[in-house]
């Protein structure tokens, strides 16, 4: 650890970082489908005023790769919602169908 690191210094990183991981884990297991997560509070970054311990680096580093895939990940659905959400407009115009503005059957048989 760092000698000009105050007393615990690790110990608000080593928070830090598991407050990322955790907000990491639910966005992906929201993103698999998971209806039970609820949507997870946006992380924010804590204000730390010292430098990361190095014995934590690797660890920082991997949550870094995992939040830019969860961010790769996120952008894809979303474009993908945005072209489902265009392609049923299409089809109900080419079917000549009207959409209601509120739903008037709901089937919950099937």
């Amino acid at each position: 650890m760092d000698d000009t690191a105050p007393t615990g210094w690790g110990t608000v990183w080593t928070a830090a970082l598991d407050d990322l991981e955790l907000t990491l884990e639910e966005t992906e297991r929201l993103l698999a489908g998971d209806a039970g997560v609820a949507t997870p509070a946006p992380w924010t970054p804590p204000e730390l005023g010292g430098p990361l311990p190095s014995e934590l680096l690797t660890r920082a580093q991997t949550l870094l790769q995992r939040q830019q895939q969860v961010i790769a990940r996120t952008t894809d659905t979303m474009t993908g919602a945005r072209k489902n959400r265009a392609l049923l407009g299409k089809v109900a115009d080419v079917a000549g169908v009207r959409r209601p503005a509120q739903a008037v059957y709901l089937d919950v048989r099937a």
